[in-house]
């Protein structure tokens, strides 16, 4: 048995009290750790324990133990303790002493840190065992081990690793008395030690017999409570042997626990109170961030940017160009590891000699793939890995691997698709021991069937060919090894190089950036200033009171980062930033890695007033985006002069902005007021049911206003008195003859007093109310209000583009030449523009169309951030003295082609710590800008209101996306649909999958479904209606765009296709069934990113195309879009606020008054129409009223706000009715039958 190591983690007390101590766990790392040390059973060489430590000491501990392990070596890597799931970046996260439960994400081990770190580490064998849970309370006297009442469906899952968990992800796992090990790791324990784990009795217990013994062992637990274990074993192959079977042999006894907790004394659920254990110390303090480590961070991002680009090409079968080798006949030795080093051939020496001078890499691969990519034949090494030529000791050249063995991601990616390549890149580990060729070649095999390819020649790694086969016409791998030289550099990435030269050069100056916020920390970003409030907003497009507090901060704050989920209008935010900028004078530039979405928003600015944004970028691509400059450029000298001055233009601007200001107060004196009445009526009632009385017969005892007030005032003075008090109150009270209420006691007239004086104050507001505007006008004044903003927003752009042209038209024929001959004086040129032309719109990777200097722009505007690497964000923050950070974290991550293995290698070699990147989110594989950012903004502001989606498809997100906190405002008549059919929809295709040519999957009778459709919705739907088709799978994409290439309004594509698009409708085509393998299923299951993007595509329409019988029993998201479309009230009544009593009581008053009003009035509850929810459903006189209850805005929502968003929900309700609070105290439907007669 080869050498065995593992790491015991464990915390059982907690600085934040929201985390129940749990005295059990530190049983479970004593008993665990003397099994896998015992010589007799587990014969661990050391196992590591870090118990009751910080989040930082975890983390290092983690990287510093994994880096440690050579790849013939056994880990297991243990948890026990609490653990947590954040609903709002769907990630797992274990609790460390010093996490606090408001600040899981920044505080919190991510559990994906700790699989990630496993996956990059060397050894070939290696399992992580998971004590603790991500859901519980307490059951049956037992404590479990998480505090969260959320069901979720996240799942731990790390390629190449063996994983077993406690329970599911919904179940608790239990702990017990104090003294003794949780149940799960109980029963591993017993098993191990007694060896009763040996379920197969070959004498050695291994994962599987482990998980198979705890399973039934905790199925068979007397006590009742549910606990089900789950395993995880993605990539791993072969048994992984954890002990021996000690069943017949003498055991030591297991030493009990030295008595640092109480003993048991039965079940009980009082937490214990628990002394801290002496913790490990964290060896670095990972939140620090220095000039060096800047250094550092840039050679890391370098590297793994060489890195991608080395594995970036497919090799032409023909011709020499990168230069490559034929390796020589004979036994392969570098890949399988037979050797840590082999001699070369002349051949290969002046290969690398070659490779040397021209700063390229040298990449060895086997074996050699020849495919065909639509125009010739090309070929790649299934599985490469990066070599180095040196010299033995007898002088002679060898060649030494110097990194991990990976397959070929460009050719991964070009049969499988960005989606499921991706998928298959992230979860490879190579499972062969070093030497062992038959188990390389298992490995080769399982890769082409999942790649569709043959080996069309007979693979035997101990006699390699010679290359010959290689000239054979079909597709397929060849018993060939080759060694190539690839440069790690593009036209792209040296401009990137060259910018990152540039910042390094500059390192004191980067706290002068928004990019220096990455190293100051939490919360950076986030601090309020009175400077916002004096930002003069100029919003050319509608701007809500979100989006408003958006472009406040990023006019204010160094960095701003903003979550813009599909659909809340983040390219209007951005035009309108670009606005505010451009009139206050400030340089603006807008990036993203999209195309798509830097052209949206270049052409909406376009639209508005030509010139405002400038789009240019590369001259290669798609599309000449220099061209695009030359021709705003050119057209900006030939602009006239504008009729007014744009000092004119900004004096109408700021008139009509005081003017929507007015229309805002109004909202907001009258949600205050209603407020206000809403608190008064339901004291009122109060009292009045307290004395079982009526409150109007209350009410009428005080007489009329006049009355009330003298006697008010007479109450109040009597109510303070002390010296004959009680004969002035007796008096007071002897006034009210018809008063209902018998008044005894002072304290009786204290709150008759109190009542008195609700009354007064109902009376004053309610006449102040009914005199005030209705909703009609309130709604009114405010639209036309804003129109008048948008239209002179227009104007005044137009206006300050047309100065700035004329101010600086010799200027821009300077520019145009020096750009059109492509001389050295581009950038001079644009330093001398750009004070009149200050608006700029650019990809990431072209940034370099611009001045590497510090600082250059007042404002830089990412978009699609959560799509964009850091690595390509540095050079836009280094160049902005402001950034705007506008992503989804629940939107499509940035594809990275480099393997944890991979990664590990760079961090070693730049000397950066995982710990550290990890604390600022700057991880390369794992973190895009948008989490960078957000990381060191400290927090994000949420744009949640939406207009895109039908409200039936984008609730679906909504609640399993972003936690119900998206206010839809989607107007489905605005649609292009078809009349009354369901916005989602499921046909149901029992089809079967298979393996197209690529290795994708396909589903022939599923796209035949799809091509029906598609061509029935032609012909039904709207003339101007678009269609989109879209699957996770490359190959059934390929098979479905068949014929529908001459269809404009027809689009076929995988889900990264249309990632910032929308069409009308949509159709999903899932492809999956019985005849796939597991890890594929599994993938579907659990990519949330992938679906959201998917479903937010859909304007009207969302119809799903699979087997629903086959999905009926997943998980995830498929099972949740099955479920939305069989049980349409279901997929309503989530959509229906859920009342706390308070408001269930007003809604119950409200309904019985609207029964009483009239006869034959019908009243529902709940009813959702066309995807809106209303409160309440009233049918009279053949007429149809939902009415919406508005229980007055709380004292934490801006009541202008709140006000605005009831009347739009409204609106959006045919025959809708806001119905105020306090018309229900006051007893009043008129609303609702007025209504009823228009």
């Amino acid at each position: 048995m080869s050498r065995q190591h593992a790491l015991l983690i464990g915390t059982s007390v907690y600085q934040d009290v929201a985390f129940a101590p749990l005295p059990s766990v530190r049983a479970d790392v004593h008993f665990l750790s003397q099994v896998l040390e015992m010589p007799s059973v587990g014969r661990f060489e050391d196992c590591v324990r870090v118990e009751d430590s910080s989040k930082a000491a975890i983390r290092q501990s983690v990287e510093a133990f994994l880096n440690d392990r050579e790849p013939d070596e056994l880990v297991v890597v243990y948890f026990s303790g609490h653990g947590e799931y954040d609903t709002e970046d769907g990630q797992l996260y274990y609790i460390a002493s010093d996490t606090r439960a408001d600040q899981l994400r920044q505080t919190g081990v991510e559990a994906a840190f700790i699989t990630e770190q496993l996956e990059a580490c060397a050894a070939r064998r290696k399992v992580l065992l998971l004590d603790c849970c991500f859901s519980g309370a307490a059951v049956q006297g037992f404590r479990s081990k998480g505090a969260s009442q959320q069901r979720t469906s996240a799942t731990v899952e790390a390629s190449g690793v063996y994983v077993i968990t406690a329970s599911h992800q919904w179940e608790q796992a239990f702990v017990g008395a104090a003294d003794a090990p949780s149940r799960f790791t109980a029963a591993m324990v017993d098993g191990l030690h007694s060896g009763r784990g040996d379920l197969d009795g070959d004498g050695k217990i291994s994962a599987d017999d482990l998980f198979r013994f705890v399973s039934r062992t905790l199925r068979e637990d007397p006590d009742g409570a549910r606990q089900t274990p789950t395993k995880s074993s993605l990539q791993v192959t072969g048994d992984l042997w954890l002990a021996n079977a000690a069943v017949g042999r003498q055991v030591p006894a297991l030493r009990p626990l030295p008595a640092t907790v109480p003993a048991a004394t039965g079940a009980s659920t009082v937490p214990v109170a628990l002394e801290p254990l002496k913790s490990m110390a964290a060896a670095y303090d990972d939140t620090t961030f220095s000039d060096s480590d800047w250094s550092k961070l840039f050679d890391y991002y370098l590297q793994c940017l060489r890195e991608e680009n080395s594995t970036d090409h497919l090799l032409p079968l023909m011709g020499n160009d990168p230069p490559r080798a034929v390796w020589p006949g004979g036994q392969e030795t570098l890949l399988s590891g037979a050797a840590t080093s082999t001699r070369v051939s002349t051949e290969v020496v002046q290969l690398a000699d070659q490779a040397s001078k021209d700063g390229a890499d040298l990449w060895y691969g086997y074996p050699v793939v020849v495919v065909f990519d639509g125009r010739r034949q090309v070929c790649a090494p299934l599985l490469m890995q990066q070599i180095e030529l040196t010299t033995d000791t007898q002088g002679r050249s060898v060649a030494e691997p110097i990194g991990p063995a990976i397959p070929h991601p460009k050719l991964i990616l070009e049969r499988l698709g960005k989606d499921e390549g991706q998928e298959l890149l992230a979860t490879y580990q190579p499972n062969w021991r070093p030497g062992f060729r038959d188990e390389m070649v298992r490995d080769i095999r399982s890769l082409l069937d999942q790649l569709g390819l043959p080996d069309t020649e007979h693979l035997d790694p101990g006699v390699l060919g010679d290359g010959s086969s290689l000239r054979a016409a079909h597709e397929g791998a060849r018993n060939v090894a080759m060694v190539f030289a690839v440069r790690g550099d593009s036209a792209a990435s040296a401009q990137l190089v060259k910018d990152y030269a540039s910042m390094r050069r500059a390192v004191r100056q980067i706290p002068e950036t928004a990019l220096g916020v990455l190293a100051r920390g939490s919360g950076a970003g986030v601090e309020a200033t009175a400077a916002g409030r004096d930002v003069h907003i100029v919003a050319p497009l509608e701007l809500n009171e979100g989006q408003e507090v958006v472009i406040r901060s990023a006019m204010t704050q160094r960095l701003t980062v903003a979550t813009g989920p599909p659909g809340t209008g983040k390219s209007q935010l951005i035009v309108n930033a670009v606005a505010t900028a451009r009139a206050a004078g400030q340089s603006v530039l807008v990036a993203s890695t999209n195309n798509k979405a830097v052209d949206e928003v270049w052409a909406r600015c376009e639209e508005l007033a030509p010139g405002l944004l400038v789009r240019t970028g590369s001259r290669s691509g798609e599309r000449d985006n220099v061209e695009d400059e030359l021709r705003s450029l050119e057209q900006l000298t030939r602009g006239a002069r504008p009729g007014r001055s744009a000092a004119a233009c900004a004096g109408d601007m700021r008139n009509a902005v005081r003017e929507q200001e007015a229309r805002r107060q109004e909202l907001a004196r009258t949600a205050t007021l209603e407020q206000v009445l809403a608190r008064l009526g339901e004291r009122r009632h109060v009292y009045a049911d307290e004395h079982h009385c009526d409150v109007s017969a209350l009410a009428s005892a005080f007489g009329d206003d006049a009355a009330l007030g003298q006697w008010l005032t007479a109450a109040r003075k009597a109510d303070r008195t002390w010296l004959f008090g009680g004969w002035r109150r007796g008096r007071l009270v002897r006034k009210l003859p018809t008063l209902p209420v018998t008044i005894e006691q002072r304290a009786d007239f204290s709150a008759l007093v109190g009542f008195a004086g609700d009354e007064a104050g109902w009376r004053r507001e309610s006449a102040i109310a009914d005199a005030g505007a209705q909703d009609t006008e309130l709604a009114d004044q405010l639209s036309g209000a804003q129109l008048i903003v948008r239209q002179a927003a227009a104007v005044l752009l137009r206006a300050l583009v047309a100065e700035g042209a004329a101010r600086s038209r010799n200027s821009l024929l300077e520019r145009i030449d020096a750009v059109r001959s492509r001389s050295q004086r581009e950038w001079a040129t644009l330093d001398k523009i750009l004070p009149d032309v200050p608006a700029w719109a650019v990809t990431t990777r072209s940034v370099r169309r611009f001045r590497d200097c510090p600082a250059m722009f007042d404002l830089v505007i990412i978009d699609e951030a959560s799509q964009c690497s850091t690595l390509d964000v540095l050079p836009l923050l280094f160049r902005a003295k402001r950034a705007l950070v506008i992503g989804d974290p629940m939107q499509l991550s940035p594809i990275t082609k480099i393997l944890p293995r991979q990664e590990a290698a760079v961090r070693k070699a730049s000397g950066v710590r995982a710990s550290w990147l990890e604390e600022h989110r700057l991880g390369h594989r794992r973190y895009s800008s948008f989490q960078a950012a957000a990381r060191a903004a400290g927090a994000t502001l949420l744009l949640d209101e939406h207009y895109r989606c039908h409200p039936d498809i984008v609730q679906i997100s909504n609640q399993y996306c972003y936690g119900g906190r998206l206010t839809v405002l989607t107007n489905p008549g605005s649609l292009r649909r078809l009349a009354g059919v369901d916005a989602l929809q499921w046909l149901d295709v029992t089809g079967k999958a298979r393996r197209g040519r690529s290795g994708s999957w396909v589903n022939e009778d599923e796209a035949e479904r799809v091509r029906l459709s598609v061509e029935r919705l032609l012909q039904r739907l709207p003339v101007e209606a678009t269609i989109g088709v879209v699957t996770p799978f490359r190959a059934q994409k390929e098979l479905l765009e068949r014929g529908w290439e001459r269809e404009p309004r027809v689009r076929v594509g995988t889900v990264h296709t249309f990632q910032g698009g929308q069409q009308d409708v949509m159709l999903l085509s899932l492809v999956a069934g019985t005849q796939m393998r597991a890890s594929a299923l599994n993938w579907l299951c659990r990519e949330v990113n992938l679906w959201n993007v998917a479903i937010t595509r859909a304007r009207a329409h969302l119809i799903v195309v699979g087997d629903r019988s086959f999905w009926s029993g997943r998980s995830g998201m498929p099972l949740t879009l099955l479920e939305a479309t069989t049980d349409s009230a279901a997929r309503g009544l989530a959509s229906v606020e859920q009342l706390d009593e308070d408001k269930m009581l007003l809604a119950d008053r409200f309904q019985k008054l609207l029964g009483d009003a009239t006869p034959g009035v019908l009243v529902d509850r709940g009813v959702v129409v066309d995807g809106h929810p209303s409160d309440f459903d009233v049918r009279f006189n053949g007429t149809r009223i939902a009415a919406l209850l508005d229980h007055a805005a709380s004292t934490s929502v801006d009541p202008a706000r709140h006000l605005r968003l009831m009347l739009s929900r409204a609106a959006l309700l045919p025959g809708g009715v806001r119905v105020p609070a306090w018309h229900v105290w006051a007893g009043r439907t008129d609303r609702v039958f007025q209504m009823a007669e228009e």
